[in-house]
């Protein structure tokens, strides 16, 4: 196969959990929350500090002063991380008024992932009960490809006949972009899952002697959300989520790629 996947034994780049809260928090329970969060966060060993603060802009272009009323200044999210020597993200935790969201560069089994949600959320809930009303979880892979040949075939690592592919690109051996989404009641009508599949073939210069390489992309995302109040069990919900998610993707790619990434069929 002339393709290679993103990691030595698997193609995924990035994994992000979220959960949404039923209400938007107030200032004085963001506070609580972020007490609560840095405690999760260090005892995973994500003692890197991140503050994000929003900043409306006028949106016509006007130059404005670095200086800005509190009236302008918009929600403030924080963060904590845990980074490799070099710098480059391996965890990350972001709090926000409207969500949490946990973020890997660096997954290794779906085990340590899922213990990392629930080691982060399950505190953050217990010490800050407005936490545990969830509205929606949302959980998403990134996969990549790399080719290791210009002619490389897309078709060796996606099925030409999936039905997460529309036929229009079956045939297709230049750069090509497919988005899907669809929604699925699960136990109710009032809970939905959101299920969104993108997959990109990209020719991007790169520094190498041949002078670009071909990259092939793979979004899966998943969404489960309540339309008439809190969502139960929400932590719970991200397994069958992750299962949903890797059928998904098996669907997508080829035995052989399957095969490159140690998925069974």
């Amino acid at each position: 196969m002339d393709w290679e996947p993103f990691r030595a034994d698997h193609a995924i780049d990035r994994v992000a959990a979220t959960i949404f809260f039923l209400k938007e928090l107030d200032a004085d329970t963001q506070d609580d929350l972020a007490v609560a969060a840095r405690k999760a966060a260090h005892a995973e060993g994500l003692t890197e500090r991140l503050v994000e603060q929003s900043i409306t802009l006028p949106p016509n272009g006007t130059v404005v002063q670095l200086q800005v009323n509190r009236g302008e200044i918009g929600p403030t999210r924080i963060g904590f991380k845990r980074s490799t020597n070099e710098g480059r993200l391996v965890d990350e935790v972001l709090i926000g008024s409207k969500h949490i969201s946990i973020r890997t560069r660096q997954y290794r089994r779906w085990d340590n992932f899922f213990h990392l949600i629930s080691n982060l959320i399950r505190p953050m809930a217990d010490a800050c009960p407005p936490v545990s009303d969830v509205q929606a979880i949302r959980l998403e892979y990134l996969d990549r490809f790399l080719a290791v040949s210009d002619q490389a075939d897309h078709f060796q690592v996606l099925l030409a006949d999936s039905k997460y592919l529309v036929p229009a690109v079956a045939e297709k051996t230049s750069d090509l972009h497919v988005h899907s989404g669809w929604f699925d009641n699960l136990e109710s009508e009032t809970i939905r899952r959101l299920t969104n599949v993108n997959v990109d073939v990209l020719t991007r210069p790169v520094a190498t002697a041949a002078g670009h390489r071909r990259r092939i992309t793979i979004l899966t995302l998943g969404r489960v959300e309540c339309l008439n109040g809190p969502l139960d069990h929400p932590i719970e919900r991200f397994k069958p989520l992750h299962s949903h998610l890797n059928a998904t993707f098996r669907g997508i790619i080829s035995p052989d790629a399957a095969a490159r990434v140690g998925l069974k069929g």
